[in-house]
């Protein structure tokens, strides 16, 4: 887990490993989010020629990233479920059913 702090202008101050009482008292309302989360995303700004053209998110583009999954999460049926139907119904069936879902609640929806 970890815990993202914002400024108010919405950029990301700092990330720590662990809730911290004092960044949130300065930094309201931190983000927690698993720690493979990618903070990274495609800039629009023109990067230098041999340098990746990545920014950090925004809270905005974070909290809607969650959105999406919180979203997407309550909808997925259970793994013993999701086996059940490829073994009655075939592979095809169950990536008709998941991808329903994704398309229902697409990336960076709120």
């Amino acid at each position: 887990m970890q815990y993202l702090y914002f400024q108010e202008s919405g950029r990301l101050h700092v990330r720590t490993k662990v809730l911290d009482a004092e960044l949130a008292k300065e930094f309201l309302n931190p983000i927690a989010v698993s720690d493979d989360y990618d903070i990274m995303t495609d800039s629009d700004e023109a990067a230098e020629e041999g340098m990746p053209n990545k920014r950090e998110k925004t809270r905005s583009e974070i909290e809607a990233d969650i959105s999406y999954i919180d979203k997407r999460t309550a909808e997925y049926p259970s793994v013993v479920d999701q086996l059940d139907n490829i073994y009655h119904n075939g592979i095809d069936a169950w990536k008709t059913d998941i991808k329903a879902i994704k398309d229902k609640h697409p990336k960076g929806s709120g």
